[in-house]
């Protein structure tokens, strides 16, 4: 293509390996490299959604999104002293996270990502005319997200922070320490937090992660109906925004979107009224102890626990061949597609990502299978 008659910034931006790798696979492929719910919406959430759509007014919504989930969200969210109208609905997470950086970020400004992470902010970032830095996390420390490594890579470019947390490919989450350590240095600093939490009701330990935008109003917090309830095709997500900059991104999310898909939002709205956001939490805590366990068994090695999310990331670094070729090899050989860490940034180069969104029978299966390959070439 000649790069004369398209977007520059977007024509080199180069094609998601996830999605590449998963266009490659077969009908009879296990796939343990998508991070989609197997499970479907509950019914109940979707008759209740229909009928409050039928009921109500059934054309454009606010560009913000309706009210009443507007104020369901921030209700959900006391910790953050925010209020419905710094509440905007958007098309997803991935849309919430696109107007936050259009919002924000001018040529020249340096957004800082924590590595690895999924691999939506770089290019975002880039398509403004801003500088992304990957920010590296420590393997040896299973990626937790530490606030000293941002301290360090702080300059006076730095605009905006981009923390996931729990993350995707980790499952790492912050602990209190560090959400109040990056509060702390955005209010210190002037720079803006973007917390991306879609994966916050699906946590592993006692209680949700702490947030950083309970210790600082310098702080965009991202969420999403995806992955708590399973509604990946219903496009729902939020963003609650710092004062400052949410009349920008209502302007952002009227040239994107106009609005969220009403009938979807009354759904959103379904989930909330019936406490279901921590509904499916239970149905992965157990696929969690599955998948830790089905590693040990067939691959001998034992991943950090995460503290949520449905992935687990697996230290491949000692093998003669790169994470990449031995995805590849193992979508060939095994039929079994597993994503390799460099897709998520170069700190986990050597890793495996394994999402335990599928059910248990088709992740043992696949782990199994991973250890075959592993076998048959003398690497286990």
């Amino acid at each position: 293509m000649d790069n004369v008659l398209v977007n520059k910034v977007l024509a080199d931006i180069p094609p998601s390996f996830i999605r590449a790798l998963n266009d490659r696979k077969r009908p009879t492929s296990l796939n343990l490299g998508l991070g989609e719910p197997s499970i479907n919406p509950d019914t109940d959430l979707v008759e209740d959604g229909l009928r409050k759509f039928r009921n109500g007014p059934q054309g454009y919504t606010r560009n913000a999104g309706l009210q009443p989930l507007r104020e369901a969200i921030n209700a959900f969210r006391p910790e953050l002293r925010a209020h419905p109208d710094r509440v905007l609905i958007t098309q997803g997470s991935q849309e919430a996270v696109f107007i936050s950086l259009a919002a924000l970020i001018n040529p020249g400004d340096e957004v800082l990502i924590m590595d690895p992470a999924f691999n939506i902010y770089a290019p975002i970032t880039r398509l403004f005319g801003g500088r992304p830095v990957s920010v590296a996390m420590d393997p040896a420390d299973g990626f937790a997200l530490r606030a000293d490594a941002v301290r360090r890579a702080l300059t006076p470019a730095t605009k905006l922070v981009c923390v996931v947390s729990p993350g995707n490919p980790t499952g790492r989450a912050l602990n209190d320490k560090d959400a109040r350590a990056l509060a702390a240095l955005a209010e210190e600093h002037g720079f803006t937090l973007l917390v991306d939490e879609v994966y916050r009701e699906l946590h592993h330990t006692d209680a949700p992660a702490p947030t950083p935008g309970a210790y600082s109003n310098r702080v965009i917090t991202v969420g999403s109906m995806s992955k708590n309830c399973a509604m990946t095709g219903l496009r729902v997500g939020w963003a609650i925004l710092p004062e400052y900059a949410y009349s920008t991104a209502i302007k952002a999310h009227q040239l994107c979107a106009t609005c969220a898909a009403s009938l979807c939002q009354y759904i959103a709205l379904a989930a909330f009224e019936h406490n279901a956001l921590f509904r499916h939490r239970e149905i992965y805590k157990k696929r969690l102890d599955v998948t830790l366990a089905a590693a040990s068994e067939h691959l001998r090695r034992a991943p950090t626990r995460p503290e949520g999310a449905f992935y687990v990331m697996l230290n491949f670094r000692h093998l003669p061949v790169a994470s990449v070729k031995l995805s590849e090899m193992l979508l060939e050989e095994e039929d079994v597609v597993m994503v390799p860490g460099e897709a998520f940034g170069p700190s986990a180069h050597g890793f495996f990502r394994i999402s335990f969104a599928q059910d248990d029978a088709t992740v043992v299966e696949g782990i199994r299978r991973l250890g075959n390959l592993l076998r048959k070439h003398g690497w286990l």
